[in-house]
């Protein structure tokens, strides 16, 4: 699906109620979550929509809220290439438009007719558009610009353990729908498909590097390598299969120490042993690193990654991470920032009620970010990281850079030191 918006002038203020929160279903629906364009404030408002559910039979509702999300998300033309024009939500079954849409190409069907509502805050009002048409998907689109690619970020529901099979189905039709999209790399959660636990009743890798080969998209995804099933022991992998049918990159979770942190919870349960490698793979966008979870946590990860020239770290998380969910979501930038990368993380989902943290986030900005079950899809570039490391920082900078540029070169590192500030014999006592 492709659409578009007529620009919408910037309005100190103005905010969209809590009912208007982002929703999709995620093998239901072709709709794509994208983060609006513009900084507004945090504002209350009263919003009031009318639109008839069926012919003859108008409806109305009418909503409050001191404390709205904000429409926001810095804009950054080199990072974000596409959908820059495209501002839209959905409320239930109903696209929330912030201007009359209009189609951008003739793919997109739009069945039926808007009805204008009124967002207020004060005295400031415009009309906004609720369209309750079906929306028929645009063929994809693929970009002559190998610096411009396309990410989509599933947050699905999942099938717990014991019917987690029925995951791999899932995973295959999400593939399908958000390749047919454009989309040159689809990224999953840790451990999806799965298995969750040992003895590993399934191994999704071949399905998934079938699917990738068939649709010719890069698939992040989880699952794990059972090592002895006797003694339940399995590394825990992201793997990356490519689109030309290749064996699919392979990272195995180094951090923390195991095997603890899978073992007696209500999803996985197997003896992880950790690996020691943090390799980066070539693809033709760009060089990706591959981590998981609360390694987030562990700075050095990503560095090592970066430091070996990723410039896409995928670090999917497992599930709902409750009162971590805020520092969770500081450090994913934070690991953009340091390391001037683009970083994408999502998660598991067991039901609606959960929060998730899907995110692709900039050195510079967070370019899209969902806390609910869906697909978030999202073009962007390299150029601009590529320029920031390879530039220096310089008095000034800061005019038209929104981090340092150079973090990875010699102006700012100085590996001599780092031996002397945390030695070996330091490091083994505190392992």
């Amino acid at each position: 699906m492709k659409l578009a918006c007529s620009p919408w002038p910037r309005h100190p203020g103005w905010a969209l109620p809590a009912s208007f929160q982002p929703t999709s279903s995620l093998f239901a629906s072709s709709s794509r979550l994208v983060t609006p364009i513009g900084a507004f404030p945090r504002c209350s408002c009263a919003a009031a929509a009318a639109w008839p559910p069926a012919p003859g039979s108008p409806a109305s509702f009418t909503t409050i809220s001191a404390s709205t999300r904000p429409l926001s998300a810095p804009a950054l033309p080199p990072m974000r290439q596409t959908f820059s024009s495209l501002r839209y939500w959905c409320c239930g079954s109903k696209k929330v438009f912030c201007a009359t849409p209009f189609l951008d190409g003739a793919a997109p069907a739009l069945q039926s007719r808007p009805t204008p509502v009124v967002l207020c805050t004060g005295d400031r009002s415009r009309p906004i558009y609720i369209w309750s048409g079906n929306i028929a998907p645009a063929p994809p689109t693929r970009w002559s610009n190998p610096m411009t690619f396309r990410i989509a970020v599933v947050q699905p529901i999942c099938h717990p353990p014991g019917s987690d099979e029925s995951n791999v189905a899932d995973a295959v039709h999400a593939i399908e729908r958000t390749a047919g999209e454009g989309a040159h790399f689809v990224c999953f959660p840790e451990t999806y498909p799965g298995p969750w636990r040992m003895p590993a009743t399934f191994d999704p890798t071949a399905a998934l590097a079938a699917a990738a080969a068939k649709y010719r998209t890069h698939v992040v995804f989880g699952t794990i390598a059972p090592i002895d099933e006797t003694a339940a022991t399995a590394y825990n992998l992201i793997c990356m299969a490519y689109p030309d049918g290749r064996a699919p990159a392979r990272y195995r979770r180094t951090h923390p120490h195991g095997p603890w942190i899978y073992t007696g919870g209500t999803a996985w349960e197997f003896q992880w042993v950790p690996g020691d490698e943090f390799p980066v793979f070539d693809t033709a966008h760009g060089k990706v690193g591959l981590a998981m979870c609360s390694e987030v946590y562990m700075p050095e990860v990503s560095r090592a990654l970066a430091l070996r020239g990723a410039e896409l770290i995928f670090m999917p998380a497992g599930k709902d991470k409750r009162k971590l969910w805020a520092t969770w979501r500081t450090l994913i930038w934070a690991r953009a920032i340091e390391n001037l990368a683009i970083v994408i993380t999502t998660q598991n989902l067991f039901d609606h009620s959960e929060r998730g943290l899907a995110m692709v986030a900039g050195p510079e900005e967070i370019l899209v970010e969902s806390t609910i079950a869906g697909t978030s899809v999202v073009d962007v570039s390299l150029d601009r990281v590529r320029y920031l490391r390879a530039t220096r920082d310089v008095v000034g900078s800061s005019e038209h850079c929104a981090v340092k540029q150079g973090l990875l070169g010699p102006q700012w590192q100085r590996p001599e030191l780092y031996d002397s500030i945390y030695p070996r014999p330091l490091r083994e006592a505190a392992e």
